[in-house]
């Protein structure tokens, strides 16, 4: 079992995501922006995060380069979702700190 790090704004959402990992996971904790993710993280460093890209304080790509840059937290794996409908959200200089590993979902 792993403790697990859910970063989401909107709390149904995170409601969602964590009944669906808590069966597989030993612990999961809740983040509503980026910024309290990262005072998490730096206190008790999860083996997985998943977060949102859109993210009150800190974004979730610069939250990714927070994370990467911190030996206690540069081994974390991270998944990073986004419910925007638009592939802009993540463009540009966003992708490449993401090292390119961007799943998109089918939009409706």
């Amino acid at each position: 079992m792993i403790n697990v790090l859910v970063v989401e704004p909107d709390s149904d959402t995170r409601l969602l995501v964590k009944g669906a990992l808590a069966p597989l996971a030993g612990s999961v904790s809740e983040a509503e922006d980026g910024a309290e993710a990262l005072g998490k993280v730096i206190c008790e460093p999860p083996a997985l995060i998943v977060t949102e890209v859109r993210l009150p304080r800190i974004d979730g790509v610069t939250l990714c380069g927070l994370l990467r840059r911190n030996p206690t937290t540069a081994g974390a794996r991270i998944v990073v979702v986004t419910g925007a409908a638009a592939p802009t959200v993540i463009a540009g200089s966003a992708a490449d700190r993401l090292n390119g590993n961007i799943l998109r979902g089918k939009s409706r």
